[in-house]
């Protein structure tokens, strides 16, 4: 293989690298505000109302209401978790290809 044919090797490993650690990051940040969500619905449950299809945390002062967006049902966590799941095998392997690719790259 030539140089050129490797660097570019390496070039798409990273590039595919970096694609899926921000798929994962997504999906992590998705994941956390979801718990974070529950956790407060759970502890104002007597205090939440619906607005416009969203549930709503009520606030002190007027407009500063929280919207609990970040809740996912059982079928949305567990189409999530399978993904992320899935990304982070795909990450993984990438991750492999590119230590064997550019070992000082990682």
């Amino acid at each position: 293989m030539s140089e050129n044919e490797n660097l570019e090797q390496i070039g798409r490993a990273v590039e595919e690298y970096s694609r899926l650690k921000g798929e994962v990051n997504h999906i992590q940040e998705k994941l956390n505000k979801c718990q974070s969500d529950f956790a407060l619905a759970s502890q104002l449950l007597p205090f939440l109302r619906v607005q416009d299809g969203k549930l709503i945390v009520p606030a002190q002062l007027p407009n500063q209401q929280t919207s609990l967006d970040g809740i996912l049902n059982v079928h949305q966590l567990i189409e999530v978790l399978g993904e992320k799941e899935r990304l982070v095998s795909d990450l993984n392997a990438a991750t492999t290809r590119l230590k064997a690719l550019a070992p000082n790259l990682l």
